[in-house]
């Protein structure tokens, strides 16, 4: 009945919060006809994303903002790591038609032709859910080439505000340009000097969540990271700092173990797209989670990769070939993300149990 539709609904809104993202499974037919746009257009879309947006068309993009930020923690270069709110769904159309006349024109005719009308969203019994007509649903395969045109036109508007500023001020810092990047919705900005790339963070010309911001500097301790953020017009309470001495995501047993003078054998470091960037005993807590779980009791916890392929043999016990469709396409993925950023020795350590469970799984 339709009460029980408006029900169901509701109890899905309460669950994802007011922010839902909706997701489209595209027609083979529609993803057919964007795939052709895109190769069709390709050499535009890079020359426009090159040194900005590594989202969509360019390829190893997680691989060139997370070795960068990996080459920053080492050498004590600060960074800032923010997040557009809502991604996708949250972009304006209007702000994203100018950006793709600015950026990508050839591909203006795409953009009209497919988002000018907006997005409906219908459940599994063709009953409407969800409305997104001011932004873009993450799934087809054509709004990462939208959505980044948006964020290199937010990037370019930034560097000639900053520009604009050190001009009027005549201050050779003020002038300085900032490293920034994005992955989509996600940022990444430094500089060997700390307030130009806050400042990059603090006057970017679009919306980004300060509750995400992230600010990394290794080669200085938490008094200097938040004597840099008070500089920069922040609120250090209001972003979470990792530093030489000091993170925001530390336990308090974390916290008394550095006090204690253990600071050394502590786990500091940062998410960077997934990749843990940090000293040795963050990257080697963060592989050994990823692989072989975390049996807390609070929300956090998490399941291990040996834990899935033994999940296989028990829900696909006589399905072998989907068995090994997904061992190839989920489980294996995994385990050569881990390969990417892990010593070959914590590797093979950590991964031995789950190597041989494949093998197997495998065998069977």
């Amino acid at each position: 009945s339709a009460e029980e539709r408006q029900e169901r609904v509701s109890r899905m809104a309460k669950l994802v919060s007011e922010a839902m993202r909706a997701i489209m499974i595209s027609t083979p037919l529609v993803r057919f006809h964007q795939r052709i746009d895109i190769v069709k257009h390709k050499r535009e879309i890079r020359e426009a994303f090159e040194g900005y947006q590594y989202g969509a068309c360019m390829p190893g993009g997680t691989e060139n903002i997370t070795w960068l930020a990996r080459v920053c923690w080492d050498h004590g270069i600060p960074f800032v790591q923010s997040d557009v709110p809502n991604g996708f769904p949250g972009a304006n159309l209007k702000q994203v038609y100018d950006a793709v006349s600015a950026i990508i024109p050839s591909m203006l005719p795409s953009f009209l032709r497919w988002c000018e009308h907006g997005y409906e969203v219908f459940g599994q019994d063709g009953y409407l859910l969800d409305c997104v007509v001011g932004g873009m649903p993450q799934g087809d395969p054509l709004i990462p080439i939208f959505f980044g045109a948006l964020m290199v036109h937010k990037m370019k508007l930034t560097e000639a505000f900053l520009e604009g500023m050190g001009g009027q001020a005549g201050d050779q810092q003020a002038t300085a340009k900032a490293l920034a990047l994005f992955f989509a919705d996600d940022g990444f900005m430094a500089h060997p000097q700390p307030q130009v790339a806050l400042a990059y963070r603090k006057h970017f010309q679009g919306q980004l969540a300060s509750k995400d911001d992230v600010y990394a500097h290794s080669g200085q301790t938490r008094a200097e990271c938040e004597a840099d953020l008070v500089a920069a017009g922040f609120d250090p309470a209001d972003v979470r700092i990792v530093c030489r001495d000091f993170s925001s995501d530390w336990s308090d047993e974390e916290q008394a173990q550095a006090r204690a003078g253990g600071g050394a054998s502590v786990p500091v470091g940062v998410k960077c797209l997934g990749v843990p960037v940090g000293n040795a005993a963050f990257v080697e807590k963060f592989v050994r989670r990823a692989a072989q779980g975390d049996k807390r009791e609070d929300e956090g916890s998490a399941n291990s990769a040996l834990d899935n392929v033994e999940n296989l043999g028990c829900l696909l016990a006589d399905d072998a070939q989907e068995r090994l469709l997904l061992l190839r396409h989920c489980i294996a993925t995994k385990l050569t993300h881990l390969a990417r950023f892990s010593s070959a020795e914590l590797f093979e350590q950590v991964t031995a149990r789950l190597q041989d469970a494949i093998e197997q799984d495998i065998r069977a």
